[in-house]
């Protein structure tokens, strides 16, 4: 009688031997590793169709582009309702440098900012 032996190693790491005189699983082990097959196969399409439609998406809608004055605009926005500025302290905005001169407690106005003028040697 000659005996024939197969041997593989399954996920885990474990050694798994069959031989002609055992029942073998090889068959079922096929049919799970089709199963995950299909499975990872279906998440790539997925995957693909998901990354197709963001990229429709934001052709349709571009993100919106910050351009520099609307970043000066708001920087000079947040200096003038800035609440922790005191007498003295010197801002610069997108239309030059102003010294506050307004009371830190009230709120902030035009007139509470003089600009600076430069040093004249």
């Amino acid at each position: 009688m000659i005996a024939l032996a197969f041997a593989w190693t399954a996920p885990g790491g474990q050694c798994r031997a069959e031989t002609a005189d055992a029942p073998s699983n090889v068959l079922k082990d096929a049919e799970d590793t089709a199963l995950a097959r299909q499975q990872w196969q279906e998440w790539v399409r997925a995957e693909r169709r998901r990354i197709r439609e963001l990229a429709v998406q934001r052709r349709l809608q571009p993100p919106e582009v910050e351009t520099i004055v609307s970043q000066e605009r708001r920087a000079t926005e947040r200096v003038l309702n800035d609440m922790t500025l005191r007498r003295g302290d010197i801002v610069v905005t997108d239309k030059g440098a102003f010294v506050f001169i307004g009371n830190a407690e009230e709120d902030r106005m035009p007139g509470d900012f003089v600009p600076v003028e430069p040093k004249r040697r």
